[in-house]
């Protein structure tokens, strides 16, 4: 605590463990101190020892009183009992204490005038209440400890306190519940996890622990964790996490408790004002009110700006109140009123990020709560991230609760953010589920909408059969409904999905023929859009003349209509074409231009492929460091995103790595795990690479036998394929082993696998 002089003693400029003093300008001005916090948090605790420590500053002495602004029914400290209690703790005999308030005051701030002490006024209820107990112009200190912030009093210092660090909660844990008692530091973490590093219960559950022998922390684990309220189990004796709880609480408004309590039916780890004025039915200027009076009674936290969240006690406390205290029918509605505006607020925001993206015109039902007003498509989108555990989880609640439609509604709303983040899982299920009910609803167009999306996410999880029959069946919905967009729409996509499964002349028909279709609209975003797979499929190929004209012809079409994502995209698979023709400084230029502009825009999965294309272009062994860095982080990114494509390409370039630097054991290690993840998704260029990679490591190993056939194997995948020069490149390695081997025999020497 910072402790401001007012002017008096010597030990104002004192430092030691007190901490500093800084002189108040004129003098006249108190050190006023106030410390407030959620229940539990340890307020008390620290102005007590703050006092204890500021002793040998303050030697006139130290007064504690406490205000019972939170004690379970009793009334908070009036001034008059507040001022008498503390007069008499100053020695004036009770016949000498006046009865008139002003007079106490009066008295109060004229003894204190000459005294240095530290006064501890503890449970503070409101400004109101503190007010009259401060004294005048004074050498003295005061501390307040408040749950609730307080405001309008000049001259306080506010300390918000929170809840411990993990390691000081571990500290606390074990020095309640004995170092004897807590041996294994994974179980103690878990325990202080449950209680959410809250001093309070962190010290009622390891003083359970402590006064029960037969206890250990494995049985704790598993009674807190198997609890139907973990709250609960936070009690020991008269003292309970809850009951702290429940007393802010009854202080609230009766609109306030409502809105605290509504608050445990989220859906998210924390809200914005429109998704809790959305819950409690209130128009948001009120809702933003209720949550700052929530803030300030330190029953809600704020962890990022206009973000809101409830510590984890409090949001089970908030969940076990609304199934008490709310009939059924009333936590539906307020659901209800949730999921509307969710809804409502990611089409709006998907018509913000992706205007051009085809999506069946539905009816949505309306919402009281309108969405944020967002300035652009960017701040949709970090709308849209910032509700992305809640925005899965309601549409998971829809479907299990019947509300297949609503369910429908968010899935085809946040279908581009998914694939975009590579939430490839959930768009999975969310699309079938989607396209099982327009089937069901008998609505061909928006099923055929959903079969598109869902063809999408399979690809991306690299489940490319699958991936084919739906887009054959969305090809079949478009032509059977006439709608030449949508159909055109899925042989586009349909023809990646066979570029990955290494059927490139097939793809290239494809796309050639989804050219000539969409060149006759004359649309600028669709046609960029060809010519930028055209590239593509011309690059894996090894055409890299006409993949640089239609990377290029691509990436002028997107500047022209604006989409800098697409752009990004573009230039990345220009980046990729100079790697591949060896020009790596004006790739590795390239790339970092991509990475600034998708972390502009918030694409994780597109910031980490670029991330992972300039490690290609790094020289091994003399940056191998800095390279295996940066595929590691990708290679954690695309396991965490599902994409496992984008994984085994990850893995085979690691291995390229450490094979250029020596390293060919591991190189060979890495190769073979690329190998098994390209061919548990069937990706053809994939396996071609790793099966190449691998034969050359076993090669420097020694083992010639199994080199040969791996980079065969490699060759009959390029031939398959139609990669012409990578058949070129392994046939040439195969050359060169079978003629070592040749020349091995005839020398009589013998080919064994190194170590």
């Amino acid at each position: 605590i910072c402790i401001r002089d007012s002017g008096g003693g010597g030990a104002g400029s004192g430092s030691g463990s007190a901490g500093s003093f800084d002189r108040a300008a004129g003098g006249g001005i108190i050190a006023l101190q106030a410390v407030s916090g959620m229940p539990g948090v340890g307020k008390t605790l620290l102005a007590c020892h703050a006092a204890r420590r500021l002793e040998p500053f303050f030697p006139d002495g130290q007064i504690h009183l406490h205000l019972r602004a939170h004690v379970p029914g009793q009334p908070p400290l009036t001034a008059e009992e507040a001022l008498t209690a503390l007069l008499r703790v100053l020695g004036v005999p009770p016949a000498d204490i006046p009865d008139d308030r002003d007079a106490l005051v009066g008295l109060w701030r004229t003894l204190l005038s000459s005294r240095r002490a530290v006064i501890v006024l503890d449970d503070v209820a409101s400004a109101e209440q503190l007010d009259p107990l401060l004294p005048g112009p004074s050498p003295s200190l005061v501390i307040v400890t408040s749950r609730r912030r307080i405001t309008g009093i000049p001259g306080i210092r506010s300390i918000r306190l929170g809840v411990l660090p993990q390691q000081d909660a571990i500290a606390l844990f074990r020095s309640v519940a004995g170092e004897d008692r807590t041996p294994h530091t994974g179980e103690v973490l878990e325990l202080v996890r449950l209680a959410g590093c809250l001093p309070l219960a962190l010290e009622i559950a390891a003083g359970r622990l402590a006064s029960r022998p037969t206890w250990t922390t494995t049985y704790f684990l598993h009674k807190l964790t198997n609890s139907e309220s973990k709250l609960k189990e936070f009690r020991d004796g008269d003292r309970a996490v809850a009951l702290t709880f429940d007393v802010s609480y009854r202080d609230l408004s009766t609109q306030e408790k409502e809105f605290f309590r509504f608050l445990g039916l989220r859906f998210g780890i924390d809200v914005d004002v429109h998704v809790a004025a959305a819950l409690a039915g209130l128009p948001v200027d009120r809702a933003e009110r209720v949550l700052e009076t929530l803030l300030d009674a330190h029953l809600l936290q704020e962890p990022t700006p206009e973000r809101f969240a409830l510590h984890d006690l409090l949001a089970e406390f908030s969940r076990d109140l609304v199934a008490a205290e709310d009939p059924p029918a009333a936590r539906e509605r307020a659901v209800h009123r949730l999921v509307v505006f969710y809804v409502r607020a990611t089409h709006a925001a998907d018509l913000l990020i992706n205007p051009r993206r085809l999506r069946p015109v539905l009816s949505r039902p309306a919402s009281a709560v309108a969405p944020p007003p967002w300035d652009g498509p960017h701040a949709a989108r970090r709308w849209i991230a910032a509700e992305r555990t809640g925005l899965i989880a309601a549409e998971r609640h829809c479907r299990a609760t019947g509300h297949d439609r609503e369910a429908a509604l968010l899935a085809d709303s946040l279908a581009g953010f998914l694939t975009e983040e590579g939430a490839t899982v959930e768009a999975q299920q969310m699309h079938l589920a989607a396209a099982h009910h327009w089937q069901r609803s008998g609505d061909r167009r928006a099923e055929t909408h959903s079969l598109m999306e869902l063809a999408t996410a399979l690809s991306s999880r690299g489940e490319y059969e699958e991936a084919l029959t739906a887009y054959e069946r969305a090809i079949q919905g478009g032509r059977e409904l006439g709608d030449t967009a949508l159909s055109t729409e899925a042989v586009h996509l349909m023809a990646l999905v066979l570029w990955h499964l290494g059927r490139l002349r097939e793809a290239l028909e494809r796309q050639l023929g989804t050219l000539a279709l969409v060149l006759r609209t004359g649309d600028t975003l669709q046609i960029a859009r060809c010519r930028n797979n055209l590239g593509i499929t011309h690059l894996y190929l090894g055409d890299f003349g006409e993949s640089q004209e239609y990377f290029e012809a691509a990436l002028t079409g997107f500047q022209t209509v604006g989409d800098a994502q697409k752009a990004a995209s573009a230039l990345n698979n220009l980046a990729d074409l100079h790697t591949r023709a060896g020009n790596m400084l004006a790739a590795r230029a390239i790339l970092y231009r991509v990475v600034d502009i998708f972390t502009e825009l918030g694409s994780r999965s597109d910031v980490t492929i670029a991330r992972t294309n300039i490690a290609d272009t790094m020289e091994s062994p003399a940056e191998l460091n800095s390279m295996m860095e940066l595929y590691r982080e990708s290679l954690r990114t695309f396991r965490l995103l599902g994409d496992r494509r984008n994984a085994s390409k990850t893995l085979h370039g690691m291995g390229r790595a450490l094979h250029a630097a020596g390293r060919h054991r591991a190189a060979a290690d890495h190769h073979r795990r690329a190998l098994d993840v390209a061919r548990g998704i069937r990706a053809a260029h994939e396996e071609m690479q790793a099966l190449h990679g691998l034969g050359l490591a076993e090669e420097e190993l020694g083992d010639l036998g199994s080199a040969v056939g791996h980079i065969a194997a490699a060759v009959e995948v390029a031939v398959r394929t139609g990669v012409g020069h990578e058949a070129d490149r392994a046939r040439a390695s195969l050359a060169r082993l079978t003629g070592r081997m040749s020349e091995g025999y005839s020398s009589g020497e013998f080919c064994a696998t190194g170590e």
